[in-house]
């Protein structure tokens, strides 16, 4: 709940939102209601389980309110790919056609200064969110690592046997929730979470059925050579290949595709 916070806030924060819309988060203790040192009562930590549609509205309603309040050039991530800057001169020389040739030229500028860095922050959202939906699959609670290497097979050393699609399903569906909120900047910072997300669960599911075909020509041999354990041992590893790489397209179609553009 704690992680999901933050990301949630790493999410508010770049699309322009402040301090006071952003989730509470407590210390390593509970989730209750603490005292602070000045003997202040702190905010009580918010548990995403027992949100209602009606929290839900009430903190994206606070969130777009002070979107509006945030400078153009203080927010990171906006549905422009070009950043807000760009977004606002645009919408303002719809506005305004009657402006000086000097001053034009000065926001052309300007708006190309914080272009460069929206996009390279849009970049590095989206790896981070990638690198987190890697590492969510590979490191989480139900991930189980190979730590021996095999010998003349092309079964790399370390390699992942089971995958944590449960937790990376969990976190797709999160950032989905915000998906269809009216507000174009916060509906483009969910769906490039959700999306960068998708494409790690992807690119391991093209890992094992690369495992899997290298598997199954390993099982063919060691039927034709009699191995009988071996071939039963690669049989195992098929059928567990076969079904974590299912598992991961599911993630994929119900939680984003469906999730995103059915319903």
């Amino acid at each position: 709940n704690r992680a999901q916070l933050a990301l949630l806030n790493l999410l508010f924060r770049s699309v322009g939102g402040g301090v006071d819309t952003c989730f509470p988060i407590g210390g390593a203790g509970s989730t209750s209601a603490t005292t602070a040192e000045d003997g202040e009562e702190e905010v009580e930590e918010t548990d995403l389980e027992q949100m209602e549609t009606e929290d839900w509205a009430t903190v994206v309603t606070d969130l777009v309110d002070d979107m509006r309040h945030a400078p153009a050039n203080q927010i990171l991530l906006c549905a422009d790919p070009l950043g807000a800057v760009h977004q606002q001169n645009t919408l303002n020389r719809h506005g305004d056609d009657n402006g000086e040739n000097e001053e034009e030229d000065e926001r052309k500028k300007g708006s190309k200064m914080y272009a460069l860095g929206a996009a390279e922050f849009r970049k590095i959202y989206q790896e981070f969110w990638y690198i987190l939906g890697y590492v969510a699959l590979t490191e989480g609670g139900m991930a189980t690592n190979t730590q021996h290497e095999e010998e003349e097979e092309e079964v790399s050393s370390g390699s992942v046997v089971r995958l944590d699609a449960e937790l990376v399903k969990e976190l797709i569906e999160r950032v989905v929730e915000l998906a269809p909120v009216g507000q174009p900047d916060v509906r483009a910072g969910a769906i490039l979470a959700a999306i960068s997300m998708s494409h790690a669960v992807l690119d391991q599911s093209a890992q094992l059925v690369k495992k899997m075909d290298v598997a199954s020509r390993q099982y063919q041999a060691a039927k034709k050579g009699k191995n009988t354990s071996k071939a039963e041992a690669l049989k195992v590893r098929i059928d567990s290949l076969k079904r974590s790489a299912e598992d991961l397209q599911q993630v994929v179609l119900v939680n984003f595709v469906q999730g995103l553009f059915v319903h």
